[in-house]
């Protein structure tokens, strides 16, 4: 563990970077570390510094979501013998509601023997207060007599709900779509778009935070799911905590966003020495050399509301470092393919070294192998709805 010579201090700790939690400082003890591959009995463990984080907007207002409002109303015929002159005034009023174009986004008018029920999505709440009032207003009112009491059988009006990922829907995602050895077999913009399409409840996520007792400065590494091709853990971050500059090998690393606020800090790969190069393929646990001075290429923000819902990074792309510059805690979920088993850990001053990542660990101390979830209680194999299976059989109608 020399490599800390060039480390940051508090916060870049061989427990904190090599995936350990909740253990002490000492060298012995993050190479026999117990990962939290089990989530705590009581869902979480805050450091002293934690405060409550502020509530998270609702789903429809989330990052997912386009705001776009729907408006639906159903207009009823009571009296049979009055058919052809309802649907006259259907048809009429359909056509109208057809052709407004500013402020909506679509029309569907679903048309019964005797009903008829308009659905309207609209651009912002403003145009749909204006429908209402106006144009909707206008159909009510010319329907109401075919109308049991005058009055429209069924109204509401709410947010668009947006295609998003629960956690076992987002894993049973990854693990269809992420193959392969290296980065360069991956998917990685529509991967990435998965991932910020995952609405991060509470329930599903907290039970996973568990943060180091005896240094509760540093970030811990908490697994979520494992399998050959993938590992898919949730990061959690003091206040004020960074990570090592490193680099990821041959796997993608792609971050989000769960709460709080982060920022990535990318760095492009640097220049190795001849030393280095040599012992890394003599001893890849301990290769010890200079790198040329590091390059800044920029830096993401990912804040909760507002800002970017994540990033990605891969030896090509570049090296990076994960910081929470603010005063509350921070949690990510990284999602690294395959799972991250080596890596450099460089430093401004021009070192680098090799680090070697031990494996998961349960609870009961036992090494990890094979597929693996946290949770065992996640169903992350059964879908409600068998999209692919109700595509295949359309392909051969």
């Amino acid at each position: 563990w020399q490599w800390l010579k060039f480390a940051s201090p508090v916060c870049e700790t061989p427990e904190s970077y090599c995936g350990a939690t909740a253990m002490s400082a000492s060298p012995a003890s993050c190479s026999e570390r117990e990962l939290s591959a089990e989530p705590t009995e009581h869902g979480e463990k805050r450091s002293s510094g934690d405060t409550d984080q502020p509530q998270r907007k609702k789903i429809c207002y989330s990052r997912c979501s386009t705001g776009e409002k729907v408006h639906i109303f159903r207009c009823d015929c009571a009296n049979p013998e009055d058919k052809e002159k309802f649907e006259t005034v259907v048809q009429e009023a359909s056509l109208g509601i057809y052709d407004l174009a500013s402020g909506v986004t679509d029309v569907r008018v679903c048309h019964g023997p005797l009903h008829v029920t308009f659905v309207v999505t609209f651009i912002s709440e403003a145009d749909l207060n204006r429908f209402v009032s106006g144009p909707g207003k206008q159909v009510i009112h010319a329907l109401a007599p075919f109308a049991p009491k005058e009055q429209p059988a069924y109204v509401e009006s709410s947010c668009l709900l947006p295609r998003t990922h629960t956690l076992p829907s987002l894993l049973r995602y990854l693990q269809k779509n992420i193959r392969g050895e290296t980065f360069h077999q991956h998917d990685v913009p529509a991967i990435q778009n998965e991932l910020s399409l995952w609405f991060p409840r509470p329930e599903e996520w907290k039970k996973y935070i568990k943060f180091d007792e005896k240094n509760p400065r540093a970030y811990t590494r908490n697994l979520v799911f494992t399998n050959q091709h993938m590992d898919v853990i949730l990061m959690c971050w003091p206040p004020g905590c960074k990570s090592s500059i490193h680099d990821h090998e041959e796997s993608s690393c792609w971050v989000v966003l769960v709460e709080g606020s982060a920022v990535e800090v990318k760095f492009a790969l640097p220049k190795l020495d001849r030393q280095f190069l040599k012992m890394e393929s003599l001893n890849p646990a301990s290769a010890v050399g200079r790198c040329g001075p590091l390059q800044r290429l920029g830096e993401t923000v990912m804040e909760d509301v507002g800002g970017h819902p994540g990033g990605y990074v891969n030896n090509d792309v570049g090296i990076h470092r994960v910081e929470n510059r603010s005063d509350k805690p921070a949690y990510t979920l990284h999602v690294y393919a395959p799972g991250l088993r080596k890596m450099r850990i460089f430093s401004e001053a021009g070192e680098v070294r090799t680090v070697i990542v031990p494996p998961w660990r349960d609870a009961a101390g036992s090494e990890v192998k094979g597929e693996y979830h946290a949770c065992q209680h996640t169903d992350c194999k059964h879908e409600l709805v068998e999209a692919d299976a109700w595509n295949m059989m359309g392909c051969h109608c």
